[in-house]
């Protein structure tokens, strides 16, 4: 079917895959828009760097339907690719809205060359050209606030990203380049009393806030003190691999303006601070 046009004609966006040699497009997604049907699909292998998204347009000019090859159109460019901060994209899954008035894509990329199999999964609103077909622009950099869905009543506040290595640094953690890190950069470091990282949090309203920590521990007993406005909350690190970034959430309560938001060690290996996220939670 539309697969098999990809594949006689996708000479510029497919490639070999390692051990099999042969060409892959796969993760196919196909949505209908105003009678117009529109594939997307994933082309080269996703752990490789030059996996994007390909785009078939069904014409229904001949015999057969859609299992006919020649009723798909291919377009020649790729619809979704690489970005500057963002690594091979693809694996679409294509959702319409509640109100039935957009369509939203959902996708899996990396943050750097090599990754393998260390992908995230992303959302983003579809926009549609003149034509009627659907426009992905760039990736978005990863941890970037999405607006709700159209149709969507749920008022959910977006999260505020409070990058490690601009926060006020104290003791013997210091900044270093990683690009596994969402902003190139984490701090680390943390081997004793008075090593820690404090923030300035300005939130809009007094009341309690969701905290999430982005980190990678050396083990599971390290313990380091969260502390909001000199109130300490005590945060327990569990062990994922010291190069990979998990995330850890807590909650506290927020005085309407700027807020003095610290991480400190108290007990056990170092630890790896990418960033903070802080979303109001409630009264």
């Amino acid at each position: 079917m539309g697969l098999t046009t990809a594949r006689k004609r996708a000479d510029s966006d497919r490639i070999k895959a390692i051990f099999t040699n042969k060409s892959i497009c796969m993760s196919s997604a196909m949505i209908c828009v105003n009678g117009r049907y529109i594939m997307l699909y994933s082309a080269n292998a996703s752990w490789a760097g030059r996996y994007r998204l390909g785009m078939l347009v069904y014409t229904g000019e001949h015999e057969g339907g859609f299992l006919n090859p020649d009723n798909w159109v291919k377009k020649e460019d790729p619809i979704f690719e690489s970005s500057d901060c963002i690594e091979s994209p693809g694996g679409p899954c294509l959702v319409p809205t509640q109100d039935g008035n957009e369509w939203w894509l959902l996708y899996h990329s990396s943050m750097y060359t090599g990754s393998g199999w260390t992908r995230y999964v992303s959302v983003k609103p579809i926009r549609f050209d003149e034509e009627g077909l659907p426009v992905l622009d760039d990736p978005l950099p990863f941890y970037t606030p999405v607006r709700n869905p159209s149709g969507d009543s749920y008022a959910q506040e977006s999260l505020a990203i409070f990058q490690a290595e601009d926060a006020e640094l104290s003791g013997n953690v210091k900044k270093t380049y990683d690009l596994k890190a969402a902003n190139g950069e984490y701090v680390s470091g943390f081997s004793q009393e008075g090593d820690k990282l404090t923030f300035s949090v300005e939130v809009p309203k007094e009341g309690l806030y969701k905290v999430v920590v982005r980190y990678a521990a050396q083990s599971d007993d390290t313990r380091h003190v969260l502390q909001i406005n000199k109130k300490n909350i005590s945060l327990l690190y569990t062990y994922y691999g010291y190069d990979n970034f998990f995330t850890l959430e807590t909650q506290g309560v927020f005085a309407q303006g700027v807020n003095q938001v610290s991480i400190g060690y108290v007990s056990g290996h170092d630890v790896k601070i990418d960033f903070i996220g802080v979303v109001y939670a409630g009264e």
